[in-house]
């Protein structure tokens, strides 16, 4: 449970460093460098490997001594696409939670998953997808 724990912050910490760097101007090369560098790191310890190998290949585009300034556009093409690599990662975690308890829990909450109301949104720009689930994430909307 622990490593569920885990997924779920980094996932935090992405979407964290997403809005942070969405109200600047410019976001540093070295920053960008150092986020893919820490997620390569940590995601593949504790067995997030897609995401590891999205990183690890991300870290190479990225000079960790360079002063050039990338601008949104330019910086989010890397980055969004993690937020979405966790589409699953509470769900799993309330499966397994489920599991544990036996199968009126299991039952419990597959009843629950099929009464939630779903929205799939569809868009090739992913900054407004991105800030879309957001939103919605921030009022209970999934």
């Amino acid at each position: 449970m622990k490593i569920e724990k885990y997924k779920k912050l980094i996932h935090q910490r992405i979407i964290q460093t997403i809005d942070e760097w969405s109200t600047q101007e410019a976001v540093m090369e070295q920053d960008i460098h150092r986020v893919f560098h820490n997620l390569k790191g940590t995601s593949g310890t504790i067995g997030l490997m897609e995401i590891e190998k999205f990183s690890e290949a991300k870290e190479r585009l990225f000079s960790e001594k360079s002063i050039k300034a990338f601008r949104r556009e330019d910086w989010s093409e890397h980055l969004l696409p993690l937020s979405d690599m966790f589409p699953h990662a509470s769900l799993q975690a309330e499966w397994s939670e489920a599991e544990s308890k036996g199968p009126m829990h299991i039952q419990s909450l597959d009843e629950n998953l099929h009464n939630q109301k779903r929205v799939l949104v569809i868009d090739d720009d992913m900054e407004f997808v991105t800030y879309v689930k957001r939103f919605w994430r921030k009022t209970a909307i999934r």
